[in-house]
């Protein structure tokens, strides 16, 4: 490792978390060669000095870094759980539920919590869901509401005719649910 690569390693272990021990330090090496072919004539140790002296080409490493997995009711079993504790919650009268979704990727998990609310009851006035992500991508997607069929996985996908507009091969997530979900770029470790 060169030192300009340690310094770009700790940076993102600092900025945003990441455990290169846990993640594997290729996935840097790959981001990195990612942004290599993108941004032409540049050697691998200036580009390391580069986007540790760049916001911007700091955040298009994050991007290249970050690899989004998920789709719509990804773990069943925490859905069912929720769907427990929004009923007790809708019984008690306490009033707004606020939900954190962190980190939200493109959106379905957030809107999934959404929809998994208003199947227990609760109206669009008793529940709202804040939802984060580091990748500026992934946010601009999910305010979109526009996903493919790698969103939808398994077996139970009746939520799909209920909350979603087919178009073009594509699903439009319902404005209600939509509406329930506020989204933005946001690092938790700041």
């Amino acid at each position: 490792r060169t030192g300009a690569e340690t310094a770009l390693e700790a940076m993102l272990q600092e900025s945003i978390g990441l455990d290169f021990d846990r993640l594997g330090r290729s996935s840097l090496d790959r981001a990195i060669a990612a942004r290599l072919a993108k941004l032409r004539d540049i050697s691998f140790g200036a580009y390391c000095e580069l986007a540790r002296e760049s916001e911007t080409e700091f955040q298009e490493l994050v991007e290249a870094l970050i690899v989004p997995e998920t789709w719509f009711f990804r773990n069943r079993a925490a859905f069912a759980a929720l769907g427990e504790f929004a009923l007790a919650w809708r019984e008690s009268g306490k009033g707004m539920l606020r939900c954190l979704s962190a980190p939200c990727s493109s959106g379905e998990e957030a809107y999934s919590i959404a929809m998994k609310l208003f199947d227990c009851g609760l109206t669009a006035g008793q529940f709202h869901i804040e939802a984060f992500d580091i990748s500026d991508a992934a946010i601009e997607k999910a305010n979109l509401g526009d996903y493919g069929r790698n969103s939808f996985r398994g077996e139970a996908l009746e939520f799909r005719s209920r909350y979603f507009v087919s178009h073009n091969r594509h699903w439009h997530i319902d404005a209600e649910v939509q509406r329930r979900v506020t989204f933005a770029q946001a690092n938790l470790l700041d």
